[in-house]
């Protein structure tokens, strides 16, 4: 998982297939990290040259706002369990 431009860039130099870019919102299990905010991510996708995925907090309702920032989609555990759990 990419937390920063740095992350990003070093996943474009090794020429990987995807990115997951995290944490998007505050999760139960990465509580004492900073969530990046929609407006952060977006501005860090728009600069990638790899496709990345949120991460963190996302649910299923969180797929229009990903592609909508130029995102390839979501992952996540939690939020699509409780989706179809």
């Amino acid at each position: 998982a990419c937390h920063n431009p740095g992350d990003l860039a070093r996943a474009t130099a090794l020429e990987v297939d995807f990115a997951v870019l995290s944490p998007v919102r505050s999760t139960p299990g990465h509580a004492n990290v900073p969530p990046l905010g929609w407006r952060t991510w977006a501005r860090w996708v728009r600069d990638a040259r790899l496709p990345v995925y949120a991460l963190g907090g996302m649910q299923v309702a969180d797929l229009n706002t990903v592609r909508r920032f130029g995102g390839q989609g979501i992952a996540a555990i939690r939020g699509l369990w409780s989706s179809y759990g």
